[in-house]
């Protein structure tokens, strides 16, 4: 499909082609090993595929964009997408116009694509310093694309139409800002468009970068899950003590580059994730600091962490899941949340009053 302009009208419904496997009742989710970097394909029972990012480790790398490509054409009968997500305009996400990440899938690869999702770049520029951000933005207000893209809005509900939906709990700051109030622009990583994937019993949440308050704001949206892919890679101001205790997670994913000079995923994070799920990493620890840390932080728990080295696999009938093999059970347990502000009372200060929380 063409792009019909500059669409700034959340989309009512999605009609989806179908692009992907041969239906039947298993949700498929692949966490690409991507390095640095971020990438995961959704394909549901009905066979429909959803890439949510594909990012360089540079502004001017192909590398993952390539390996992601190969691993679409293994995975899909033919190289077509029903949905592109961009969570936000950083390179690690979704790479550079011109070079790679996204856009060389859609250009050089020639994968067709049903839609894109994106935030609103327009309303809330982000970090207009950062040319990844200049780029895209030239990229999709211009002839040179010719993929439909729309900008949805909070709460709004993506339904596959074979038990599989996808519901924004987090885009553009969830009105946290006021374009243009301070003359002060907000950072790209607080912008991230962050969906709920639901099938059954199971729920993951996918979120980006997001961090700090915008991500305890986005908690009250999100809910129980039985998987958390990891925000920022595991960063410390990510996964925080509020976002983990309203999520309450049963396995943790995150995507990272083995010894990265961020040092993630950073310790005081992998300590709150041990606290409640098991952790499965797409590096292999190989002894440096931050491997022996997360080693040290996850001794005598009752979780475990799975350095991985690849790419993290999740299969699930909306019953029971696997992650790499090993099985789960997707339960929707019995959480109070009296006062109906998103909530729950293990992290509500006051849970009778809306007006107070985390």
């Amino acid at each position: 499909m063409r792009k019909s302009g500059m669409v700034f009208v959340a989309l009512l419904a999605v009609i989806v082609v179908g692009f992907g496997a041969a239906a039947g009742d298993t949700l498929r989710i692949w966490h690409f090993d991507v390095d640095q970097a971020d990438s995961t394909l959704i394909v549901t029972p009905g066979g429909h595929a959803v890439l949510i990012d594909c990012g360089e480790g540079s502004w001017n790398g192909v590398g993952k964009s390539d390996a992601v490509a190969a691993e679409i054409a293994q995975i899909l009968p033919r190289p077509a997408l029903d949905m592109v997500i961009l969570t936000h305009l950083a390179v690690d996400h979704v790479g550079m116009p011109g070079h790679g990440g996204v856009w060389r899938l859609l250009e050089v690869h020639e994968i067709a694509v049903g839609s894109i999702l994106t935030r609103d770049f327009v309303a809330l520029p982000g970090n207009t310093a950062e040319r990844t951000y200049e780029e895209w933005r030239a990229y999709l207000s211009s002839t040179a694309s010719d993929f439909l893209w729309s900008i949805p809005s909070l709460g709004q509900v993506f339904d596959f139409g074979d038990g599989v939906s996808l519901t924004v709990c987090s885009i553009d700051g969830n009105g946290a800002f006021d374009a243009g109030a301070d003359g002060g622009a907000p950072e790209e990583n607080d912008l991230c468009l962050g969906v709920l994937v639901s099938y059954g019993e199971y729920q993951e949440w996918i979120g980006g970068d997001l961090s700090g308050a915008i991500e305890i704001e986005a908690a009250r949206h999100i809910g129980d899950v039985e998987v958390l892919r990891v925000n920022h890679h595991g960063s410390k101001n990510s996964s925080g003590e509020v976002f983990l205790g309203n999520l309450d997670p049963e396995v943790s994913i995150i995507s990272v580059g083995e010894g990265n000079r961020y040092e993630h995923p950073h310790t005081s994070t992998l300590d709150g994730l041990l606290a409640t799920s098991d952790v499965y990493i797409t590096a292999a620890c190989d002894g440096n600091p931050v491997c022996r840390d997360a080693a040290v932080a996850g001794a005598g728990g009752s979780f475990l962490i799975h350095w991985t080295g690849g790419n993290i696999v999740v299969e699930t009938d909306g019953a029971a899941y696997w992650v790499n093999g090993t099985e789960y059970t997707a339960l929707t347990p019995d959480r109070i949340d009296s006062d109906g502000d998103g909530y729950f009372v293990e992290v509500d200060p006051d849970d009778e009053d809306p007006s107070v929380t985390p």
